[in-house]
């Protein structure tokens, strides 16, 4: 049997481009879950306590 290279290469490629597809779809509403109201839904952790950098809040702040 023949290494066929050609062949291989091309369905790698047309499987490469399906799943890229199919990974854009599934991402299109992504930020929705974090947007509510035109402002973003989240909250800034940082840490506290003893070996905690005190540049924590500070970096959390400038978020």
């Amino acid at each position: 049997m023949k290494f066929n290279f050609r062949k291989i290469s091309t369905v790698m490629a047309s499987v490469v481009m399906v799943c890229s597809t199919m990974g854009m779809a599934a991402a299109a509403n992504f930020p929705n879950p974090f947007v509510v109201g035109g402002a973003a839904d989240v909250a800034i952790v940082y840490g506290t306590g003893t070996g905690v950098n005190s540049l924590d809040l500070v970096q959390a702040g400038n978020i």
